[in-house]
């Protein structure tokens, strides 16, 4: 009997842990419409309009903002449209490799040849995410150099 009760306290423990860990569905998730993204004038508009309220700017201040935040986005924005571009084409052509590897070897050698690939990507860290020679020091962030000075060698 005391197992029993045991057993039905444990488990009830468990499920609670796993339901507080679970994220709850959203009310309205059916009915929400996809997020359209803003374009260069609307960011401008909405980083101006926080400028503004946030620094006071005048009206002269303001539309001189405003031609740099959209000078600003629309480069952005044509920025990563060339990263899109250069991801797809980078995607083929490593499918395009792949094909004439695979066209190449034997079943046995292709299953060697994935092994070697999957020891490589691990090795790389390509199992999602940034690559360990991406990362700044500690793994933090990019690598990224600073405007300040270095600090100066304790001695």
């Amino acid at each position: 009997m005391k197992t029993r009760i045991l057993l039905t306290a444990i488990a009830s423990c468990m499920f609670t842990a796993l339901m507080a860990q679970t994220p709850a569905p959203a009310a309205d998730a059916a009915q929400e419409k996809p997020k359209t993204p803003m374009t260069a004038e609307e960011k401008a508009t909405k980083r101006v309009d926080g400028m503004k309220e946030n620094l006071a700017l005048d009206s002269k201040q303001e539309r001189k903002m405003y031609n740099v935040m959209l000078t600003y986005y629309q480069k952005m924005d044509a920025i990563m449209e060339q990263r899109k571009a250069l991801e797809a084409k980078t995607i083929s052509t490593q499918n395009d490799r792949e094909e004439g590897v695979s066209s190449i070897l034997t079943e046995e050698q292709k299953a060697k040849y994935d092994e070697m690939q999957a020891k490589i990507n691990a090795r790389k860290g390509r199992q999602g995410g940034a690559r360990q020679g991406d990362m700044g020091p500690g793994g933090r962030g990019p690598a990224v150099p600073s405007s300040r000075p270095a600090p100066a060698p304790a001695k």
